[in-house]
Formats: structure tokens, sequence, C-alpha cells
């Protein structure tokens, strides 16, 4: 959904925390035209139960929990040609607000909500290493609330 007027008061109304202690990662993605411009649109909460709110002011995508407006991951696409590259990812690395995940993980997290809340395509959450696809189920329940749940 592109935040117009209505989005833009939406936003104002949300207690958007400043990003603190941020870490680089080591994120590859490139999208193509038509898929940037899905993403560039962002996904407002539609009810409580909606776990992000994704959105790019100043062209840094942001990825921020609806509930309390943390910001957890920001990155930054590139036009490269054929479409855009990521070329700066960041992660909130303050281990009193997040708890800290391998990078690797970090990265297949960023992919599933770009996949799955902004192109609405339909993939399975990632689990971290050693996880059972029930308690998967629960962490993605955690993790996305309705909006893992809805394209």
């Amino acid at each position: 959904m592109i935040l117009q007027n209505d989005s833009l008061i939406l936003l104002k109304r949300l207690s958007l925390r400043p990003a603190g202690n941020m870490r680089s990662l080591d994120y590859n993605r490139f999208l193509s035209w038509a898929e940037y411009g899905q993403v560039r649109r962002g996904c407002l909460p539609r009810s409580c139960e909606d776990k992000w709110l994704i959105f790019q002011p100043r062209g840094e995508l942001h990825f921020c929990r609806s509930g309390n407006g943390l910001l957890v991951y920001a990155i930054i696409f590139a036009h490269l040609g054929p479409g855009f590259e990521a070329v700066s990812a960041r992660v909130n690395a303050d281990p009193a607000l997040l708890d800290p995940l391998p990078e690797e993980y970090e990265c297949r997290v960023i992919d599933y909500l770009i996949d799955r809340l902004l192109l609405g395509r339909e993939v399975l959450f990632p689990l971290p290493d050693g996880l059972d696809r029930q308690s998967g189920q629960v962490l993605e329940r955690i993790w996305m609330g309705d909006c893992g749940r809805r394209v």
C-alpha cells in the first residue's frame, strides 16, 4: 500500500522509536523494476495483530515492529541497470531490545518479509537451525501475527 496522506497521518500517530545501536549485515538482494515498485509501497498494519510496519522514508526501507515502533531492519536499494540491488543493510543490535540472531538467519528473515509482506508471495517462514516445523509455527505466529497469514 502506497503511503498517502491518511497513511502518513497514521505513521505520525505511531510511536516510532529511532534506531539506536545498528550493525551492518552482509545482505544481498536484487529486485526487478516491478518488484521494487511493490516493495517501495511498504506495508501498513491492518490490525493490532499485524506485527510489522514497513515503509521507506528518505530512500531507506524500514522494517519496524508495529506494536512498539522499534526499528528492526533498514535497507537501502540502489538502481542498477535492470533493477535495484541492496547496497546497505542494518539490523538493530541493541541486546536490551532484541535478542541477537545469526547474520545468515537475519538475512533469511528479511527475504521472507520482503517476499511475503511486500511482494505477496506464498513462502515458508524461515526456521532457525534445529527448530522443528511445529515449533516454527509458534515462532512464526509470534513474529508475524496475522500479517503472515494473508497476502
